[in-house]
């Protein structure tokens, strides 16, 4: 099971492919919503220690 600095590299490299399809499929302000609550949505998992295990 992935743990620590590797699980984040995961997460964030699954975040950073989605939102580039976001921004591909449906364009430039689509694509910035998406990475900003991505960005606070992973921001807040960890800060709040809510990231399952």
């Amino acid at each position: 099971m992935l743990m620590g600095i590797y699980k984040f590299i995961l997460e964030v490299a699954v975040y950073a492919i989605g939102s580039i399809a976001f921004y591909q499929l449906f364009g430039t302000k689509i694509g910035i919503i998406y990475l900003v609550i991505v960005l606070v949505d992973l921001l807040l998992m960890y800060v709040l220690e809510l990231q399952g295990n």
